[in-house]
């Protein structure tokens, strides 16, 4: 009962707190029989609470046994239908605790449940994937075993790709991959079961690496950020459409792949293409652009709409900008500051976010709920007051955003007009960086198809 209302409350948060959900290959997940669902892990307890927001059946988790010594916690991830389990470098004391947790996971699957577990044993917000632990492996492996390999339990690799987990309205891919199947490791599991769990790991970080923007070496992963911004401002180019089908990952994991494919094949190729990268960005730095615009140069298209439609928009839009902020500006203020306070490590700070904004905006909302219904005594219209509030509430984060942008990309023209040689100059930079990244582009997605 509680899981199921905890479960409709985090759907709500959760399409709230993401301007695009995509979801591709949810038909790969079954509706029926065990289930082992493996998740990357890339944003804290936002991750568990987006699998289990967007499944179909009810999910089991394992979580770490750290987050069960208090009687209270236990009490509530129980009925949220977590499971400890107990790491060597965390509580070495309790290791021998596991042994009970999976035999509950046997059971669970003997029961066609649906266990979700974080192969990678961890949670960090930069775009790699950790090496796999052996856990998902044993466990699916030790259950068929009890079973004789008839259990057909189904891994489901899922890529969890956030644009950025930390920041509201940000955009969220899930992409599902195909089922791993144990029949084909049943005769080698009895002749050595440590090397097929071994080769059982292996498959599902194929699967699961496939499935994700992954930029292994730290010194690329600035240079990826940075042309993925300069790609952005010619998508087309790049064959990419802005909206739908989740292209802004499709675009990512591209270039990832195409700096990964320069830096095994041709070094001093993407090491040119990391200097003149550097230099363009120099460029932007010296022309004061946003170091955040994700546009640097080419203006957006909010400028270039129809005049009449972008004024009567942020004329009309104004007073409800104003209202909306009235309303919300101390919840948002209040979860933003307890943020900065609560988190010590990066990749909880969105999950954070996502829960002290679900926790304080719904209070305001309440109080302010409970207010129109005292001062109008009609129930009707305090109860769609609650409804438009959340409505109000993005619309007010949206039209901030987009005067913002507005201003800024202004301020782009005006710095054209003043420093029209250097503007020139990044125009040219720009061209070439786009034309030189589209070659090593298509080089990387011809030898794709090749392999």
């Amino acid at each position: 009962m509680l899981y199921n209302f905890f479960k409709a409350i985090f759907k709500f948060a959760i399409r709230t707190y993401f301007s695009e959900i995509q979801i591709r290959n949810e038909e790969n997940i079954p509706l029926a029989g065990p289930v082992i669902l493996l998740p990357n892990h890339r944003s804290a307890f936002m991750d568990p609470i987006v699998v289990a927001a967007f499944s179909k059946r009810k999910v089991y988790f394992l979580a770490r046994g750290e987050s069960f010594k208090k009687p209270f916690m236990a009490k509530l991830l129980g009925t949220l239908n977590a499971i400890p389990i107990y790491r060597k470098d965390k509580s070495p004391d309790d290791m021998s605790k596991n042994e009970d947790t999976f035999e509950y996971c046997f059971q669970m699957l003997e029961k066609n449940g649906v266990l979700v577990l974080f192969p990678e044993g961890a949670s960090q917000s930069k775009p790699i994937l950790l090496p796999l632990k052996t856990g998902a492996a044993r466990i699916a492996l030790g259950a068929e075993a009890q079973n004789d390999f008839s259990l057909n339990i189904q891994l489901i690799p899922i890529g969890i790709n956030y644009t950025n987990p930390h920041h509201f309205q940000s955009k969220l891919f899930l992409n599902v991959g195909k089922p791993v199947t144990l029949l084909q490791y049943k005769d080698s599991y009895k002749v050595d079961p440590i090397k097929t769990v071994q080769n059982l790991t292996a498959e599902i970080e194929i699967e699961l690496r496939n499935r994700v923007v992954v930029v292994d070496d730290t010194r690329w992963q600035d240079l990826t950020n940075k042309i993925e911004k300069i790609v952005h401002t010619d998508l087309i180019r790049f064959g990419i459409k802005k909206e739908g089908n989740a292209n802004w990952f499709l675009a990512r994991k591209d270039i990832a792949g195409t700096i990964d494919y320069f830096k095994k094949e041709k070094l001093d190729v993407l090491e040119s293409i990391e200097q003149k990268v550097h230099r363009y960005f120099s460029i932007t730095n010296l022309l004061s652009y946003d170091k955040n615009s994700s546009n640097a140069l080419k203006v957006n298209h909010i400028l270039d709409s129809n005049p009449v439609v972008l004024t009567l928009y942020f004329l009309l839009g104004f007073p409800l900008f104003v209202c909306g902020l009235t309303l919300n500006i101390l919840p948002y203020l209040l979860t933003n500051f307890l943020a900065k306070i609560l988190v010590q490590k990066t990749d909880f700070y969105g999950s954070i976010i996502l829960v002290l904004g679900l926790l304080l905006f719904s209070i305001n909302g309440f109080l302010l709920s409970w207010f129109v219904y005292h001062t109008t005594h009609n129930i009707i219209i305090a109860v769609s007051f609650l409804f438009l509030f959340t409505t109000l509430g993005i619309f007010t984060f949206t039209y901030y955003n987009k005067s913002k942008q507005w201003l800024s990309n202004l301020k782009l023209r005006i710095i054209g007009l003043r420093k029209k040689s250097l503007v020139d100059s990044l125009a040219e930079e720009r061209e070439q960086l786009l034309a030189l990244f589209k070659r090593g582009h298509d080089e990387f997605i011809d030898n794709s198809k090749i392999n």
